[in-house]
């Protein structure tokens, strides 16, 4: 393809797509980055890349705003930012390409990410939930979830290996994530391990799933083998393969509805587990360090309306410590 100053939004992003620089991102960014390609094909059309004002990004914010991709769903807030990013990595290569002399991006404001609100189980329903997943595939990642705070990507990416039942720890460590319809191993968010101590509960399942393994597979080292599988799968050729965390977010929904129980995402079930153990007095650093936080400050951004909560019931604490004396 010819860079020259006559080439269109949609050619140059493009190009962008097939270049080094794109090849860099990981992979998880590129599956990502080619759908946001298909919104600024459909919204850019044969618009020039140098002709691209702050009013057209404004204006495509506002498109991918009112979009509604499901019934009911739209593009998040979160979303948007991300196509941010994106759109000012595309001008940053172009004022390299010498295709523009001005990034228009920095005249336009990061969108706001709107306040993180989350749906999540008491007790009861956390109780409730535990005998509907009883003898299904999902079982144990809503325990690890549920009790251990673990993303699905890390759930799906625990081996045996990973276990150490004699000092009774999991190591997390990798972590599974789907991207343009693979299902790819890589290092975990943090991009650190984590020993977490494994629960007489948890152990008890883990020692029943793994006899299990050992039985079907026919041998007692299953250290490269992953936890969570297909058991009660109809496809013969799938049983007893790795999850994905696909296959998780798209059955939770179903799990829910059949069980007549309330509506949450497979995520918030790491929400639930923070707000249960906040509930059960346990501090702010605790909390952190159960969901493997780099700081406190995160933890209390992300659960503000949990701790807003605790401080409520303190200061009701303090006020009739003082003023109900004698």
């Amino acid at each position: 393809m010819e860079l020259n100053k006559t080439i269109t939004m949609v050619e140059y992003t493009d190009y962008f797509l097939t270049t080094v620089k794109f090849l860099d991102i990981a992979e998880t960014t590129k599956t990502a980055y080619r759908t946001f390609f298909n919104h600024i094909k459909y919204f850019f059309q044969r618009k020039k890349l140098k002709d691209i004002t702050k009013l057209d990004i404004q204006l495509y914010y506002k498109y991918l705003s009112e979009r509604e991709y499901r019934p009911g769903k739209y593009v998040s807030s979160n979303t948007i930012r991300k196509h941010h990013d994106f759109l000012k990595q595309i001008f940053i290569s172009a004022i390299e390409d010498e295709i523009i002399t001005e990034n228009v991006m920095n005249k336009i404001k990061k969108p706001k990410k709107k306040e993180f609100h989350c749906e999540v189980y008491q007790e009861h329903e956390a109780l409730k939930l535990l005998h509907a997943v009883n003898f299904t595939d999902l079982k144990l990642p809503v325990i690890l979830s549920l009790f251990y705070g673990l993303r699905r990507g890390e759930i799906c990416g625990l081996k045996w290996k990973h276990i150490n039942f004699d000092k009774q720890y999991i190591l997390i460590i990798d972590t599974r994530t789907t991207a343009g319809g693979k299902t790819i191993s890589k290092n975990t968010k943090s991009g650190k391990s984590c020993k977490m101590y494994l629960s007489g509960f948890l152990k008890e399942e883990l020692d029943q799933e793994k006899k299990r393994q050992q039985e079907i597979f026919k041998t007692k080292n299953l250290d490269e083998r992953y936890i969570c599988v297909y058991k009660n799968t109809l496809k013969q050729e799938k049983r007893n393969t790795p999850i994905t965390p696909t296959y998780i977010t798209n059955s939770f929904p179903k799990l829910l509805e059949k069980n007549n129980l309330k509506k949450i995402r497979f995520h918030d079930l790491r929400h639930s587990c923070a707000s249960i153990a906040n509930a059960n007095g346990e501090t702010l650093v605790n909390i952190s360090r159960l969901l493997r936080h780099s700081s406190t400050g995160i933890t209390s951004k992300l659960y503000i309306h949990l701790f807003d909560e605790l401080n409520r019931d303190t200061l009701a604490t303090i006020e009739k410590s003082i003023l109900n004396q004698k």
